[in-house]
């Protein structure tokens, strides 16, 4: 990429030079010089820049660590909040939700925010503290997010035992279609499902979406 940007530069440099060189001014051998010489700084500058960019994004993505007990990284299910995961992800795409009875004053309000180039979905609902409290975490094939044993998207059934032991194991369905789930819950009120979109047998199962969740109500 950095060549492709280097030729485009001096091609328009010639550019402008045969058109000064075709009209009544001549360019000194000085003058050129300082030309290219200021493109190549410009140039060096925009692929540094460019550089660090790139380096910054596999950096938050490759460093992405499940805990099944707990979260992603540093982001705890019922703990962290709405402002911790701006802090460590950035701005992201934000929807707002409305759940519950009929009377408004007893819904709750539900807030997502998405990061699609990393896989990852956080739904955050407001705690009786007015926060906005992380308690769902969706992981999906875009997302390079593993555990400290290796397990994540890609990961089968046999991957999953040896990290976890013998696993629920089953099948649903729903309006969105047929699923079958690896799971576990934890006594932290936590839960994580490694899913399969479609039925498959054991020998058959490949993880392609993952989701953890926070539960308020036990």
């Amino acid at each position: 990429m950095k060549t492709v940007k280097f030729n485009y530069v001096i091609h328009v440099i010639m550019s402008k030079n045969y058109r000064i060189f075709d009209g009544t001014q001549n360019l000194s051998m000085k003058n050129l010089f300082k030309i290219i010489l200021s493109s190549a700084l410009v140039i060096l500058l925009f692929g540094f820049t460019k550089s660090n960019s790139s380096n910054d994004a596999s950096a938050d993505t490759s460093s992405c660590t499940i805990y099944p007990e707990i979260g992603i990284n540093n982001l705890a299910l019922l703990k962290s909040t709405f402002d911790d995961v701006l802090a460590q992800y950035g701005e992201g795409i934000v929807s707002k939700k409305r759940y519950g009875g009929t009377d408004i004053t007893s819904r709750y309000k539900a807030k997502t925010i998405e990061y699609p180039s990393l896989g990852i979905v956080f739904h955050c609902e407001k705690s009786n503290s007015n926060e906005w409290t992380l308690y769902f975490i969706e992981l999906n094939e875009n997302c390079l997010c593993k555990t400290e044993d290796g397990n994540g998207i890609g990961s089968t059934y046999s991957d999953l035992t040896k990290e976890f032991g013998e696993i629920d194991y089953g099948k649903g369905s729903s309006i969105a279609g047929k699923t079958t789930e690896v799971s576990m819950w934890f006594k932290q009120k936590i839960s994580i499902s490694f899913i399969q979109d479609g039925w498959a047998e054991k020998a058959e199962f490949k993880t392609n979406r993952i989701t953890m969740y926070g539960f308020t109500g036990w």
